[in-house]
């Protein structure tokens, strides 16, 4: 099982927030949903694979707000 850490980006993590967007293969989504006041989720499958990469923005720990999904320690 991998360690996972949910952290706010403040002054003494804005290097976190300084990695460059990759490119990643869009293959599918998540659809979540609330059921009789249980969460679930369904996926759906696109028919072409294509691939994706947000913008790079900058980034500034003073006034921007920020959370990231630390996995094994590596944002």
């Amino acid at each position: 099982m991998s360690d996972v850490l949910i952290r706010t980006i403040d002054a003494a993590h804005a290097a976190d927030a300084c990695l460059p967007n990759e490119p990643f293969r869009l293959w599918g989504r998540m659809i979540p949903s609330l059921k009789r006041g249980k969460w679930g989720y369904e996926t759906e499958v696109f028919e072409q694979v294509t691939e994706m990469c947000f913008p790079d923005e900058p980034y500034d720990a003073e006034q921007d707000d920020a959370i990231f999904l630390y996995k094994d320690l590596q944002a």
